[in-house]
């Protein structure tokens, strides 16, 4: 799950356990230097946790973003594949003629596949690393019939493009228009779930308010509070989660 957030984000080539441990030592400077600042170790706590939190939502900002270009630029270029192979051009030269003339939310991916073709890399080879740079589902689904048009000689490839160029260009409408409709209301909320912990600071700078929550029943009263800001924050995803086709095509090992 987290290498495919990782992955979504555009982070797929950096081994997860690399990215990890430098946004765990990341959260654990902010909360003991929240912790430093406001003489709060719950404070600290909650940075430690919040800031978790704000790390996953960051993510998932960056791959729905990145999905949504991708989405948006896949039909474009499958469409330019398929008018290159049917005038004659192979499939490794279209590919690489994207990395200057295909939509430029995909030009950097195929710019760099490009490269490594001219390395020597194979095209079923390049596909698969292709297939880890986009890390979409319907990424997944040119990159599988591309490397079945390989094995199988081509036939009916330009066909195929056509269809599934149509198949996103739909689904991808559809999916767009849900995300809007529902992405405010999600945002709203979940920026609503800050709003104690600000509360909480200002507060701090009164010397009686600082002496509770420096206290073990102010320890306590804010370690409840973030439990409860963290069930909210988990069932304002799951409410929020919209229905998409799984990746099928990738190693989850």
């Amino acid at each position: 799950m987290i290498r495919q957030i990782y992955a979504g984000a555009g982070l797929g080539h950096i081994p997860a356990s690399k990215i990890t441990l430098a946004i765990a030592v990341g959260l654990a400077a902010l909360a003991l230097s929240l912790a430093k600042l406001t003489g709060i170790a719950g404070v600290g706590l909650a940075g430690l946790v919040l800031g978790a939190a704000a790390t996953l939502e960051l993510l998932r900002i960056l791959a729905s973003q990145r999905e949504r270009a991708l989405v948006q630029g896949l039909p474009e270029l499958i469409e330019a594949l398929a008018a290159g192979i049917s005038s004659g051009q192979e499939l490794g030269d279209a590919m690489i003629q994207q990395a200057t003339h295909g939509p430029k939310a995909l030009r950097k991916s195929f710019g760099e596949m490009a490269q490594l073709l001219q390395k020597g890399t194979s095209l079923e080879q390049a596909l698969g690393w292709l297939q880890v740079e986009l890390s979409n589902v319907y990424a997944d689904q040119l990159v599988q019939l591309l490397q079945v048009s390989l094995r199988s000689g081509g036939a009916g490839l330009v066909a195929n493009l056509e269809h599934l160029s149509e198949i996103i260009r739909v689904q991808g409408s559809l999916e767009e228009e849900l995300a809007a409709k529902q992405g405010w209301v999600t945002g709203t909320a979940k920026l609503g779930l800050v709003a104690p912990w600000l509360i909480v600071i200002f507060l701090n700078a009164r010397t009686e308010a600082h002496a509770f929550y420096a206290s073990a029943a102010g320890f306590a009263l804010l370690s409840v509070g973030l439990i409860i800001c963290l069930l909210a924050y988990l069932l304002i995803v799951a409410a929020g989660r919209l229905p998409k086709a799984k990746r099928v095509f990738i190693d989850v090992a």
